[in-house]
């Protein structure tokens, strides 16, 4: 198995933001599950810091690069910006799954 994640931690700076970002999320497009590769999509929550962790797992590094040049990634993150504006800060970061259990497989 070489699935390849990305996790993505976003943190606001007032709650007011973190309200929108967690909004921003409850009414997402739903694009990402219907892009070719795609395996899981978990967004987790921690009220107490603002912060969201968006863990995405992929077949492949090349389907999450295809994801990100398409034309419904550009709209999705620019339609999520646009809720947020400069009230969160984003790091993401990649990583190579060792272990997947459940879901489908292969």
């Amino acid at each position: 198995m070489n699935y390849y994640a990305i996790m993505n931690t976003i943190k606001a700076h007032t709650e007011e933001t973190y309200e929108r970002l967690v909004e921003a999320f409850k009414n997402r497009l739903g694009q990402v599950e219907k892009q070719p590769g795609f395996r899981t999509l978990i967004v987790l929550e921690n009220r107490e810091k603002k912060e969201l962790k968006i863990l995405v797992i992929w077949r492949s590094r090349q389907d999450f690069e295809k994801w990100l040049e398409s034309r419904v990634f550009l709209e999705a993150h620019t339609r999520a910006r646009g809720k947020i504006s400069r009230g969160a800060e984003s790091v993401g970061e990649e990583y190579r799954v060792l272990e997947l259990v459940g879901g489908e497989k292969d």
